[in-house]
């Protein structure tokens, strides 16, 4: 099930916990300096979703413990055809890294994710 190209990636019936969502994730190859501003973006499309499917920017420091993030809008549930979801952030004090997340948890349909990308303005 792709937007564009030949491929995608789903998710299909995730579970949720208080440690969080399944997801895919996806880290910038530069170094991450405190005061960026960093913009993630994926186009969804959910058939019999029923939990909650976002972008999310996570920020790191340098012993790899998380110190914050940021998340957009969440795909409307039910049967949804390709929907783009966007966040920005700006990397907080201590940031060296950041992860942009695909997730999707407490689903018990499909989630579909393409056309990713990541950008520093």
């Amino acid at each position: 099930m792709a937007r564009t190209g030949k491929w995608s990636v789903a998710l299909t019936r995730t579970g949720k916990t208080a440690a969080g969502s399944p997801s895919y994730r996806v880290s910038p190859i530069v170094p991450i300096k405190p005061g960026q501003k960093w913009h993630a973006e994926a186009w969804a499309r959910g058939n019999a979703t029923t939990g909650t499917t976002q972008v999310a920017v996570s920020w790191f420091d340098a012993k790899d413990a998380w110190i914050g993030g940021a998340t957009s809008a969440t795909l409307p549930t039910g049967t949804v055809n390709w929907t783009k979801l966007s966040v920005d952030s700006t990397a907080p004090a201590g940031a060296t890294s950041m992860q942009v997340h695909l997730k999707s948890g407490g689903n018990t349909g499909t989630v579909w994710f393409d056309d990713v990308a990541m950008s520093m303005s």
